[in-house]
């Protein structure tokens, strides 16, 4: 059975680093890999201590973060990592207990290491959380209308979901990848390795996915937290998808000339422009109704 390391950057999360790393000891406990190791790369003091209190049942090492912003980090982690599998997990993803056990069952030897993206739920007591939960499904509709185990290559990558929020592939890939990434942020804050990297890895070798390997996610709380998020998801969205042959990239650029002239609009007709701006939640409401999504969707 190959190693295990499992990378998990955080900042600004000491309400909930203790609760994931529970999530995934309990997972590599259930998992059949007989050695792993947890690495964590912190980036805020406050954090760091909340760490010290986490009574783990696994290794554990902990990294300051070297250069600022998630992408960076995790790059730390997995150049510090010692297994042969690494598991990148976000700090706010509490891992299934069986999903390392799914995947392990399907590795016939040390050579055969796989690449698994996982299955998304969410946390869906706060608003926030339940509009990802309805934004998600919809935008990877192939497979979030038939959840199911299947993999995707480089020809169908931009119809299924994947992100390093929960991500497993072999330690030398991940490095591999590193070298040929590019973004167009110098700044690496900004870079999205969620589909840029993947991308990468995806040309090399089919990435499989089912709701047996799944993680629940919780969004980040308050709307001030939940507009940085967003805001976030934006650069990263133009840093995968701005470049031609990407699924999205038609939708990338009509929105700088879409945007341009509802600006104009709004200057010259702001009654039309509150209009359609208040219309726009109620033809949200009409799509989700025909997906037939429940009330509170």
């Amino acid at each position: 059975m190959p190693s295990l390391s499992i990378v998990i950057p955080v900042f600004k999360q000491p309400k909930w680093i203790g609760g994931t790393i529970d999530a995934v000891a309990l997972a590599v406990e259930r998992s059949g890999f007989d050695q792993a190791e947890l690495v964590v790369v912190v980036a805020d003091e406050e954090t760091r201590e909340a760490l010290a209190r986490v009574d783990t049942r696994i290794p554990l090492r902990v990294l300051g973060e070297e250069r600022p912003g998630r992408f960076a980090a995790r790059q730390q982690g997995i150049e510090a990592a010692t297994g042969d599998l690494v598991l990148l997990l976000d700090s706010r993803a509490s891992i299934a207990p069986d999903a390392l056990r799914f995947v392990s069952d399907r590795i016939k030897d040390e050579n055969d290491l796989p690449i698994w993206s996982a299955h998304f739920d969410f946390e869906v007591e706060n608003p926030y959380g339940r509009f990802w939960s309805v934004i998600i499904p919809l935008v990877w509709w192939r497979y979030y209308s038939q959840p199911r185990t299947t993999s995707f290559g480089l020809e169908d990558y931009d119809r299924f979901s994947k992100a390093t929020t929960c991500f497993l592939a072999p330690r030398s890939m991940l490095l591999e990848a590193k070298t040929e990434f590019s973004s167009f942020y110098a700044d690496t804050r900004d870079a999205s390795d969620d589909t840029g990297l993947i991308r990468l890895l995806a040309a090399r070798q089919q990435i499989n996915v089912s709701p047996h390997f799944s993680c629940t996610y919780v969004a980040h709380e308050g709307y001030r937290a939940f507009m940085h998020n967003v805001f976030h998801r934006g650069k990263t969205f133009v840093d995968s998808y701005g470049r031609p042959g990407t699924r999205f990239f038609p939708l990338v650029v009509a929105y700088y000339p879409i945007s341009l002239l509802a600006a104009v609009i709004a200057l010259r007709r702001p009654r039309l422009a509150l209009k359609a701006a208040a219309a726009t939640p109620v033809g949200f409401a009409a799509v989700a109704t025909a997906l037939r999504r429940d009330r509170a969707d």
